[in-house]
């Protein structure tokens, strides 16, 4: 959006150049009707001028890219003048985002850029856990008399991310999902049973060792395997931002980063793999795969509002409702892989009702409970009574101690 407006700067000198003027021909002053002139050629000049014309291209460059919890992470921004007029006083406030705060220097720039001409600022903020997502820079530029400015927003698409580390190479699909689904049909690589010859088998598919036995024809058949379609379901509800303490992480945090990590597993095993949000937006998208579902994943993941990082001011009570619609969305069959801590009973209820429906689900659960206090021993005692109640209903939960890996999940389905 771009807007112009006169900035006032001559009002001043309007008063005083009529004032100048009504006093020189009321006494009849020739030297004061001649200075009144000179100021109504500059309380004239703006109105005569050409409005000014913002053309430029922002460029944001981060380093280091992945940082680490409390680096420094200098930001350095272009600013180029791609039109065909001098910007004689343009001026520039970067977008920075309310989660970062600045180390060093200013995110504030003014120069004047000639056509095709560059300027630089750089700038240092400090990296904290999340998905950070810089804004559009304000860009300002007034006209020589500086008596008009025009406004604009230039964007430059720019995060900054800093999750936890997790060894996605450790993260098992089969630590997730049930395996492969036998349809029990058709010529695939497993072997099912040996059944009467029919007209009309593959002659590979003979038996021809107990036919060289018994004389008899036989069939062997196989079972036919298919891969699953699995829908990772994001709990970033209000009661899902804990920390254990105020330099960790919260489980939303921890949660996103683990999330990436199974759905490579996912995908890289063949499963077609979707993505659903609970918080303070909803999101929906369905199973897929090929060479661009990662990335469609990672950019929801990262810019999603549903995804936020950080905890809503204003929570709206709306579970209910987007639970129910990503109920009504799932296939008969379709894997459910919740990430929650399971801080409350939201998420257990409708991890409980999925399975009783027949969907097999798994949770995937980070743990940031703590027994530093009477009411924080109490919260963990609830969500491992939660955890328990889960298991015992048949569904698969896996407990994550963040800063360890998820190696060796899929033994403690059961512990």
């Amino acid at each position: 959006m771009t807007t112009v407006r006169r900035t006032r700067r001559w009002t001043v000198v309007h008063a005083l150049a009529f004032g100048l003027f009504a006093v020189g021909v009321y006494f009849g002053r020739p030297g004061l009707l001649l200075a009144s002139a000179v100021g109504v050629v500059f309380a004239a000049y703006p109105h005569i001028t050409a409005d000014p014309t913002v053309d430029v291209v922002v460029e944001r460059h981060l380093e280091p890219t992945a940082p680490e919890h409390g680096d420094r992470v200098t930001v350095t921004v272009e600013v180029t003048n791609v039109g065909d007029s001098t910007l004689v006083d343009l001026r520039l406030v970067d977008g920075v985002p309310p989660t970062l705060s600045v180390a060093r220097g200013t995110p504030r720039h003014a120069a004047a850029l000639p056509p095709g001409s560059s300027t630089t600022i750089a700038y240092d903020v400090v990296a904290t856990h999340g998905v950070h997502q810089f804004e559009a820079a304000t860009v300002l530029a007034r006209d020589p008399s500086g008596g008009v400015e025009m406004e604009t927003s230039v964007s430059a698409d720019t995060e900054l991310v800093c999750l936890p580390a997790v060894q996605s190479s450790a993260v098992a699909a089969e630590a997730l999902v049930p395996g492969p689904v036998a349809t029990g049909r058709g010529s695939g690589v497993e072997f099912a049973r040996v059944r009467e010859y029919r007209r009309g088998d593959a002659p590979t598919r003979i038996d021809w060792r107990r036919f060289a036995r018994t004389g008899d024809l036989a069939t062997v058949a196989f079972r036919d395997e298919r891969r699953v379609a699995v829908v990772c379901c994001f709990d970033a509800r209000e009661p899902a931002y804990r920390r254990r303490s105020d330099e960790e992480p919260h489980a939303v945090c921890y949660g996103a980063a683990a999330l990436l990590a199974a759905t490579d597993a996912l995908l890289a095993d063949g499963h077609r793999v979707g993505l659903a949000a609970l918080g303070r937006q909803s999101c929906w998208l369905a199973p897929g795969e090929g060479a661009d579902r990662r990335g469609e994943i990672r950019h929801l993941l990262r810019n999603h509002p549903g995804f936020g990082m950080t905890a809503p001011d204003d929570p709206l009570d709306t579970h209910d409702e987007q639970l129910a619609a990503i109920e009504a969305r799932l296939a008969d069959g379709d894997v459910v892989v919740l990430c929650s801590p399971l801080t409350d009973d939201v998420v257990p209820e409708f991890a409980t009702r999925l399975r009783a429906l027949g969907h097999p689900v798994t949770v995937l659960c980070p743990d940031v409970a703590t027994t530093d206090t009477a009411g924080a021993t109490v919260e963990r005692l609830e969500r491992t009574r939660r955890i328990d109640a889960l298991r015992n209903f048949g569904v698969r939960v896996v407990e994550w101690t963040p800063g360890e890996p998820l190696t060796g999940v899929e033994r403690r389905w059961s512990r």
